[in-house]
């Protein structure tokens, strides 16, 4: 993945084995940064916004495994 990949809640969620309802949560508390074009546009997520999160929260090793095993 390049600093260029954008990646979709539902996407996330499945980096992260969590529901796209919390990766909602995490980008309205601000823990992870998303963007929108409008209110109700989709929210999307940054290959650097997803490492600066998980680097923070000492997940990156979680998905080093879980793109290995190709899951």
């Amino acid at each position: 993945m390049d600093a260029q990949t954008i990646y979709t809640t539902g996407e996330v969620a499945k980096i992260l084995d969590v529901s796209p309802r919390t990766v909602a949560r995490l980008c309205d508390s601000g823990e992870l940064k998303a963007q929108r074009l409008s209110p109700r546009s989709p929210r999307r997520i940054t290959h650097e916004a997803l490492q600066t999160y998980v680097t923070h929260y000492g997940l990156d090793v979680l998905i080093q495994v879980k793109s290995k095993n190709g899951t």
